[in-house]
C-alpha cells in the first residue's frame, strides 16, 4: 500500500517469490486507493521476463520508453515507465515490487534507486518479521497443545494415585488395626 505513495508511482504490484521465481500470485494497488486487488494469474510474458531479470540480477530494474523491449512490456501493463525491485537479498528474496508510472514519463536516477532500495530493504525486513511472528504463533499453538496434553496426563496420573492410595489405605488400616489388637492381647 505504501509503495505507490512513498516512491511517487501511480500503481504498485507485489509478486511473492518462492524458490527464486514469482509465484503467479500478485497484489495490486493504485495510488489513492485502499483496495488491494489479489490476482492468481501469471503476468504476461514481458512482465514475467522483467521480474525474472530483476530476481536473477538481485538489483533494481528500470523500464523506460527508451528501450524497445521495455516499451512492449510497458504497453502491456499500460504504463509509461516502471521500476522492478526485489525485496530481500541473496537467495532470500521474498517478493518483487513492480512500480508503475502510467500518465508520465520517468527516468531512473540515483535518488529514486536509493529510495527504492531503502524501501525494498525495509519491506524485506517487514516480511521477515511477519514470517517470524507466524512461526512463533505456530510454535506457541504447538506448545499450548502440548501443555494441555500434559495437564490432562497429570490429572489422569493424580486420579490413578488417588485411587491406588485409597484402595491400599483401607486394607492397610484394617491390617494395622488387627496388629494393634494382637499386640494388646485381644487375640
Amino acid at each position: 500500500r505504501q509503495a505507490a505513495e512513498a516512491l511517487d508511482g501511480d500503481a504498485a504490484t507485489l509478486f511473492p517469490v518462492e524458490a527464486g521465481r514469482p509465484t503467479g500470485v500478485s497484489f495490486h494497488i493504485s495510488r489513492g486507493s485502499d483496495d488491494v486487488e489479489m490476482s492468481e494469474q501469471r503476468p504476461d510474458p514481458g512482465v514475467w521476463t522483467a521480474l525474472q531479470r530483476a530476481l536473477d540480477d538481485r538489483n533494481i530494474f528500470f523500464l523506460s520508453q527508451a528501450d524497445a523491449l521495455a516499451r512492449f512490456t510497458l504497453g502491456n501493463i499500460g504504463a509509461r515507465a516502471a521500476l522492478i525491485a526485489p525485496f530481500g537479498s541473496g537467495s532470500d528474496v521474498f517478493a518483487v515490487l513492480l512500480l508503475e508510472w502510467r500518465d508520465r514519463d520517468r527516468e531512473s536516477d540515483p535518488e529514486l534507486e536509493n529510495v527504492t532500495r531503502a524501501f525494498a530493504d525495509q519491506g524485506a525486513r517487514a516480511i521477515e518479521q511477519a514470517k517470524l511472528f507466524e512461526a512463533l504463533a505456530s510454535t506457541n499453538d504447538q506448545l499450548q497443545s502440548i501443555n494441555a496434553e500434559l495437564v490432562e496426563r497429570n490429572q489422569v496420573i493424580r486420579d490413578i494415585v488417588y485411587a491406588l492410595s485409597h484402595d491400599l489405605r483401607t486394607p492397610l488400616m484394617a491390617a494395622g488395626m488387627t496388629m494393634r489388637q494382637a499386640v494388646s492381647g485381644a487375640y
